[in-house]
């Protein structure tokens, strides 16, 4: 199955005046047969690699006999590709840098969505620019609805600064779910669903390959679990409020601050910390991402370790998503013994 994951050119092509934009030409299904039009055109009119850096020619990139669908992040992508083998195309429009809880959606990147068979979203307002935007209501999928009474709100709104876009809150519902292995299993299970719905005779092809997810999703829960039983009775700090759904499943005792792993800590966010240590002394921060230099002093010189935990929303075209949980079990097993 070719993957259609795109990307921009370089590190400044998140905005319009110097961003990649992706034109998905014609998507017309008959008897069928499918043709795919697909260019890539920057703003200067220049020809762009695809948003995921490969320099794959996108021309004629989908077989013409596979089907088409969207995704929204990195692991409604691994789970689309696993169960959906050779007989269908995914596309993942966010640029590999962006974080799609943060992305919005080009009128191209809209094209591109309104041409696919299906469009698997995340839920849990993780799109939030999903209200703002007009697709076919029949073949958008919520991949959370399952669990939709089991959300967590944020306990309360975070305001920090964060870059050019000066200070912001953090509010409404958690859009992390994927990272109890358990919800992840059924946001597969609701791509298996409306796949084998849109493509009956496939159906069979789309099972197998979803028992095979299936096995590695709860081998992830089980790998989580054991680990999570060593830190239990520890408290942890965790460095973004998005741990919710990880931190409910595997019981752990986490509470949360708001700092960015790419920025040095203001003396803002060391006071949070220090008030917050005074009923909960961690000795521990999970971290989205590696942090900074900087970050990790300041936490030592508080006698808090710090450890990797990456929820993975998005990534590269050869990135796996599973891999890169196993990766995020292993850090922990190193450290929680």
């Amino acid at each position: 199955m070719r993957q259609l994951q795109l990307k921009p050119q370089g590190k400044n092509s998140a905005r319009c005046s110097n961003r990649a934009t992706t034109t998905l030409g014609t998507w017309v299904g008959l008897m069928g047969l499918v043709v795919v039009s697909l260019q890539l055109v920057g703003c200067n009119n220049q020809p762009a690699a695809n948003r995921n850096g490969t320099t794959e020619n996108s021309t004629g990139a989908a077989n013409s006999k596979r089907g088409l669908v969207v995704v929204t992040n990195l692991p409604l992508r691994q789970f689309a590709e696993t169960i959906a083998g050779e007989v269908v195309d995914v596309l993942l429009p966010i640029p590999a840098e962006e974080d799609p809880a943060f992305w919005a959606p080009i009128a191209a990147d809209v094209t591109a969505m309104q041409a696919a068979d299906l469009i698997f979203v995340n839920g849990a307002t993780f799109e939030s620019w999903l209200p703002t935007v007009t697709l076919p209501e029949t073949r958008v999928v919520d991949t959370s609805v399952a669990f939709k009474d089991k959300l967590f709100n944020m306990a309360e709104g975070l305001t920090h600064s964060h870059g050019p876009a000066g200070e912001h809150t953090h509010t409404g519902i958690v859009g992390t779910t994927w990272i109890d292995f358990d919800q992840a299993r059924q946001q597969a299970a609701a791509i298996l669903a409306a796949m084998s719905k849109r493509w009956p005779e496939h159906k069979a092809t789309f099972e197998t390959n979803y028992g095979k997810l299936e096995s590695q999703l709860k081998k992830l829960d089980d790998q989580m679990q054991q680990v999570a039983a060593k830190m239990r009775a520890l408290p942890l700090v965790v460095s973004h409020p998005i741990y919710d759904y990880w931190l409910r499943r595997y019981g752990l005792n986490g509470k949360a601050v708001h700092w960015e792993a790419s920025e040095v800590p203001t003396p803002e966010n060391i006071e949070e910390l220090k008030k917050l240590l005074v009923d909960h002394p961690a000795k521990f921060m999970i971290w989205e991402g590696d942090p900074a230099g900087e970050a990790i002093q300041v936490l030592k010189d508080l006698g808090i370790e710090s450890v990797v935990f990456t929820p993975a929303g998005n990534g590269t075209a050869d990135e796996n998503w599973l891999s890169l949980m196993r990766e995020n079990i292993d850090r922990l097993g190193s450290v929680f013994k």
